[in-house]
């Protein structure tokens, strides 16, 4: 994940994963509750809307088992994610 510049106020990032396999943006305001907010397939740009309603926010992406295959590459099908940060004012952090 990638953060790109706000979008008139709003969180934006660009997620790249496998190519045309669907990720699930989730959001947190503390690392530990996790709200599902998006879907789409790779690669994307997400726009949260809703980031300017909270002093912080947490957004990851993952792959779900059941998007994932291990056809040619014999990894293990397991989530995969990625890991970004916002507060307002920042355009955002990469983690």
């Amino acid at each position: 994940m990638t953060p790109l510049p706000a979008v008139v106020g709003h969180f934006a990032m660009n997620v790249t994963g496998r190519p045309g396999y669907f990720y699930v943006v989730q959001a947190s305001t503390n690392l530990a509750n996790w709200i599902s907010i998006g879907t789409n397939g790779s690669p994307f740009d997400f726009v949260d809307a809703d980031s300017g309603s909270f002093s912080k926010r947490f957004y990851r992406a993952y792959l779900p088992a059941s998007e994932y295959h291990s056809d040619t590459t014999n990894e293990p099908a397991a989530d995969h994610n990625l890991l970004a940060g916002h507060q307002r004012g920042d355009a955002g952090s990469e983690s």
